[in-house]
């Protein structure tokens, strides 16, 4: 038994979707590594707590601050959770602790995507199957945001902005637009988006700085 997806909620936050479909909380309070190796120290004393639970059908699970998780289905839906409480204190059925408009569906059609992070302030940035790297920015953030995914997006929410990230097999946010990817070959490479609103090239010749793509670390594989 162990976790299908983890996603970081805020600073030291994690978020781990067990393999039953609970939804577990955990907080890092030390942040030095200083921790106990069997982690009985420098954690919150609600880590580790059940703060929701059917989230057996989440293929993918990414944070976008402040407590916002957005979750793809199964189905392709996308679906919009904020927790408010941030302490683990919520009810183990998620009937307290998370917003209004927790659970709501706030876009489809997303049955291609591969892997999915977020940016901080709404970003996410989705890999599709065919390797194109597109971007997403919720401007409402409160899950109010049209089922279909007609309001509460940016402009250019779902553009193209990268190509050729077929061999990308994981990828991780790390504020101010920039991106960490593990090529299946073991190899760690760097990408900063500088424009952050989707209007670079499909092709990803336009809007990203100098040193995007290359690499900056290795035996990640």
């Amino acid at each position: 038994m162990g976790f299908t997806q983890l996603a970081s909620g805020d600073i030291g936050i994690i978020y781990g979707v067990h393999d039953d479909g609970r939804l577990l909380f955990y907080k890092d309070e030390s942040r030095d590594g200083s921790n106990a190796a069997n982690g009985s120290t420098g954690w919150s004393r609600n880590t580790g707590h059940q703060v929701g639970q059917h989230f057996e059908a989440a293929r993918l699970l990414t944070g976008s601050g402040d407590g916002t998780l957005y979750m793809v289905h199964q189905d392709g839906r996308l679906l919009f959770y904020k927790d408010e409480s941030r302490d683990g204190s919520n009810a183990a059925n998620g009937s307290t602790g998370w917003s209004r408009n927790t659970g709501h569906q706030v876009g489809q059609h997303f049955e291609g995507a591969r892997l999915l992070t977020g940016s901080g302030d709404g970003t996410l940035y989705m890999v599709h199957q065919d390797g194109r790297l597109l971007f997403y920015k919720d401007e409402w953030r409160d899950g109010s945001n049209a089922a279909n995914g007609s309001t509460g997006w940016s402009r250019n929410t779902g553009h193209q902005i990268g190509q050729h990230f077929e061999a990308i097999k994981q990828i991780v946010g790390g504020g101010d637009g920039i991106l960490y990817a593990v090529h299946q070959d073991g190899r760690l490479l760097f990408f900063k988006d500088e424009f952050q609103d989707g209007s670079n090239a499909p092709d990803g010749s336009t809007g990203w700085s100098k040193g995007s793509g290359n690499q900056v670390g290795q035996g990640w594989a």
